[in-house]
């Protein structure tokens, strides 16, 4: 069995990688590395790829860049995760570890698994139409203007310390966006410090907005916090890291397999933690459309 494995080229985790975990799976299988040297390379990679199964070694923004190269192709191979990110929000909700005998393990008993990808149709910052894929979640809000701050620190003090400062320093910044959203399942419309639409149980670093989610149930978990303060908002977070379903007047949970998006006010999504596009926006989901070995 062909495998490549296109492997982030600045991870921290390289060196345990080449170290640790590639010469166990190339004991066992025909092993190809590929190294990203840009943003969008793992999904040029991906598209292109002559193999069976094409594993992700990286965060959630490689495995990104993997799923929309994978959906572009006519014919398309298994994929896996090796979770090396900072993150690793999806993997972690599909039980995944960096550990060369699980995957040796899953892939010699074939178990690829069909799964959910969410698809969104909305606008680059030229105003032309643009589709993204997304595994993990989707989301409009805050969410956007932390990754803007998060590129520009330091990894030297971990993924948690950083998500969480980001966070906090968007909160004092952030303006609310007047957000109305239209599912077929329910209708909301009113200010948005965070609206996502998840196929994962988590994002932004173990915020589980979706502790029931099915990767096969053909459905959004959706989770909407308007007009939260700063203090329930800090006190709401460490409920979500600890996976609890949050009871506020102003936190809402629902389900939806299609929603439209829009704003009177330029509006920014993120997905899968990669920078997205603008409002408005159409999501759905395509169903059990990648094979995942899980």
């Amino acid at each position: 069995m062909k495998i490549t494995i296109l492997l982030n080229g600045i991870s921290p985790a390289k060196k345990k990688f080449y170290r640790t975990i590639l010469p166990p799976l190339q004991r066992v299988f025909e092993v190809h590395v590929r190294e990203t040297q840009y943003a969008g390379h793992a999904r040029q990679l991906a598209r292109e790829a002559d193999s069976d199964i094409v594993l992700a070694a990286g965060g959630d923004g490689t495995l990104h860049e993997v799923i929309n190269g994978v959906m572009e192709r006519p014919q398309q191979p298994v994929v896996g995760i090796l979770p090396l990110g900072s993150g690793n929000d999806f993997a972690r909700t599909c039980g995944l570890r960096a550990d060369p005998q699980q995957l040796i393990d899953l892939i010699q008993a074939r178990s690829f698994q069909p799964t959910d990808v969410g698809q969104v149709e909305l606008y680059d910052r030229n105003g032309q139409p643009v589709t993204r894929y997304f595994i993990n979640a989707c989301s409009v809000g805050m969410g956007p203007q932390v990754l803007e701050i998060l590129q520009q620190r330091s990894r030297r003090w971990g993924a948690g310390f950083n998500y969480f400062t980001a966070i906090v320093q968007t909160f004092f910044t952030y303006r609310y966006k007047q957000i109305d959203v239209k599912t077929n399942h329910h209708d909301w419309s009113g200010p948005v410090r965070v609206l996502a639409f998840a196929n994962g149980k988590s994002f932004g670093n173990r915020l589980t907005i979706a502790p029931d989610a099915d990767l096969s149930d053909s459905l959004f978990n959706t989770f909407i916090a308007s007009s939260v303060s700063l203090f329930d908002f800090l006190r709401l977070q460490g409920m979500l890291k600890r996976g609890h379903r949050i009871v506020h007047a102003h936190v809402h949970y629902g389900i939806c397999n299609s929603a439209s998006l829009s704003s009177n006010e330029p509006v920014a999504m993120e997905a899968d933690g990669e920078w997205a596009g603008m409002l408005p926006a159409e999501i759905l989901i395509v169903k059990v459309k990648v094979k995942l070995l899980r």
